[in-house]
């Protein structure tokens, strides 16, 4: 599918397989978006119905509660909304997408074996750096020439394990908290059925093996 994909949209940088849903928090300009519509609905929402029923002996009785209430609970609803975090109320389609930022970590990338010079000379040249970390930098400062960061959803690898080639396994000087490899993990990946990608994987060999 991805070989297909390169054909029709070129030029293409890379393909992940693997992210970690943890770093994808709210965008800031998302945020400030999100939470001035939330501001806006808390004073339109309780005036609009104000007006509306103004003229009944519940609001001549308690008007000011009930514009309260509504106010409080348009508020409490937008707190509630932001802190149960971007992948669970805005969550990613399934399928191929960009992923200009936010992309973790260097398991699990196919890149087109036209990027594999390019990358290298900048390895070489930079010399000093984890290898994802330099990659994004590339795609960052030259994406002209890189083409587009993709990603599926959800992720068709894992990460497991518990120390880091990196160095910053904290489990050992911060007992009882998670060293930060074992932070790296995709949650919807844990959604997959094995015996659905296994009937699927099956399928798909037995209609490439007859083609």
């Amino acid at each position: 599918m991805f070989s297909a994909y390169l054909v029709l949209t070129p030029p293409v940088f890379y393909l992940r397989l693997f992210y970690t849903e943890k770093l994808l928090s709210w965008d800031p300009v998302e945020y400030k978006s999100l939470l001035r519509w939330a501001i806006f609905l808390a004073i339109l929402a309780p005036t609009s119905l104000f007006l509306v029923v103004r003229k009944t002996s519940l609001v001549r009785k308690h008007g000011y509660l009930l514009f309260a209430f509504v106010n409080i609970s348009i508020f409490l609803f937008a707190y509630y909304f932001f802190t149960s975090g971007a992948v669970s109320m805005l969550p990613m389609s399934h399928g191929i997408h960009e992923m200009p930022k936010h992309g973790c970590c260097a398991q699990g990338i196919i890149y087109p074996k036209t990027k594999i010079p390019m990358l290298t000379k900048w390895y070489e040249e930079n010399r000093i750096g984890f290898v994802d970390t330099l990659a994004e930098k590339l795609a960052d400062e030259r994406g002209d020439e890189t083409g587009a960061r993709w990603a599926i959803t959800p992720s068709v690898l894992q990460h497991v394990g518990s120390k880091s080639s990196k160095g910053d396994n904290w489990g050992s000087d911060k007992p009882g908290e998670m060293s930060e490899a074992e932070k790296l993990w995709n949650f919807e990946f844990e959604l997959n059925n094995a015996k659905r990608l296994r009937m699927e994987h099956e399928k798909q060999a037995w209609r490439d093996a007859h083609r």
